[in-house]
């Protein structure tokens, strides 16, 4: 649950301590713990004081887990066996890719989509259990992109955004990811009205902290192989002020080849522009993506042609113009509407202009009309 990789071996105290991380999080309504998620969960979550030397065991361990929930009595099965193979750790994907030795970046598309198949934390903790991510899509920039510098000017990023040198002095190449949303996620959003559907706020937060666990799978894979790796976008020393970040893994994509952007302000790609997006710097030499485009909105219909357009009404708060997107604007009322109708979830994010548009799930034909897909 915190991107760390799975153990392989667990014990009682570590199992218990599991749900109630689960417990602790979860609000009642609609909410089934996954158990697949409950065996993947390291010993260094933040519930370890259920977990330290002197935590009781036996009927004080259940008096002391029931307090840490908030309940008087709490009554669990004994469960003493130490639980063994039942979890695939990182080590087995990781020891069934390899690298190319001519810096064909194949063999990393082949690990990222074995992994996004069968980790069970890619999935919602609502009812069910549906899958949040596809198998995405990859690219790969090479360190000494000129682009990298173009990002630094005021009108792009900014002067803050830093290279991937000064994130990895050796650096050489930078690998990026896009996650597209499943369809499960995408259709299940509504078509109308202000609000996103549960499953799509749940899987706006459980999706992103999935994209911090591939972002780390990311890295050991690349350790695993004699590399050097850093995530910037969880690296301790990443900001962003006044919405302009230290490294911008949208701006990260476009040099990688994954897509252009939308005057929605997402990336369209060939998997649509719903989705999210990871990036890992590394001093591996890898073959760059090539760019099948030149200009930041070629996959968008609109600023050119003015045809589709279909964002801009979409937006239930009018963030959305021919200039562009309303960066604050979209943010407030991600936080404040969505945020307070989802409180006792703890979820907050729109998505409705990652759905139902003609660029949601492929990218779009340049002569493109309003049209709905899902």
């Amino acid at each position: 649950m915190n991107g760390l990789p799975p153990p392989q071996m667990l014990d009682r105290i570590s199992v218990v301590a599991a749900i109630a991380e689960y417990l602790l999080e979860a609000n009642y309504r609609g909410y089934q713990p996954d158990t697949r998620k409950v065996l993947v969960v390291r010993k260094s979550d933040r519930t370890a004081s259920l977990r330290e030397a002197g935590a009781p065991g036996g009927k004080a361990g259940q008096q002391h887990l029931g307090q840490a929930l908030g309940v008087e009595r709490l009554r669990l099965r004994p469960l003493d066996q130490r639980l063994e193979g039942t979890v695939t750790a990182y080590g087995d994907l990781i020891a069934r890719h390899h690298r190319s030795a001519d810096g064909n970046p194949a063999w990393l598309s082949a690990f990222l989509a074995d992994f996004v198949a069968a980790d069970p934390r890619n999935a919602l903790p609502e009812a069910g259990h549906p899958a949040i991510w596809e198998a995405p899509l990859v690219g790969i920039a090479s360190a000494d992109d000129a682009l990298w510098q173009t990002l630094r000017q005021p009108e792009v990023v900014g002067p803050m955004h830093r290279l991937p040198t000064e994130w990895l002095p050796q650096a050489k190449s930078v690998i990026v990811y896009f996650l597209p949303y499943t369809a499960t996620l995408r259709c299940g959003y509504p078509k109308r009205g202000p609000l996103p559907s549960l499953e799509w706020a749940s899987g706006r937060k459980h999706g992103e902290v999935f994209n911090n666990v591939t972002r780390r799978a990311l890295l050991r894979l690349l350790e695993a192989q004699g590399a050097r790796a850093v995530a910037p976008s969880i690296e301790e020393d990443y900001r962003a002020i006044n919405m302009r970040p230290s490294w911008s893994e949208r701006h990260a994509a476009f040099v990688a080849g994954i897509g252009t952007f939308g005057i929605h302000g997402a990336l369209i790609t060939e998997k649509g522009c719903s989705g999210r997006i990871g990036s890992v710097i590394t001093d591996l030499e890898l073959a760059p993506t090539p760019r099948p485009y030149t200009g930041i909105y070629d996959y968008c219909p609109y600023p050119d042609s003015g045809k589709c357009g279909a964002c801009i009404p979409r937006c239930p708060v009018n963030a959305i113009a021919a200039a562009g997107r309303n960066d604050r604007q979209c943010i407030e009322h991600g936080r404040d509407t969505v945020g307070d109708h989802f409180r006792p979830w703890g979820y907050h994010s729109c998505g409705h202009c990652l759905t139902w548009l003609p660029c949601v799930d492929r990218t779009p034909p340049r002569t493109a009309q309003q049209q709905t897909h899902s």
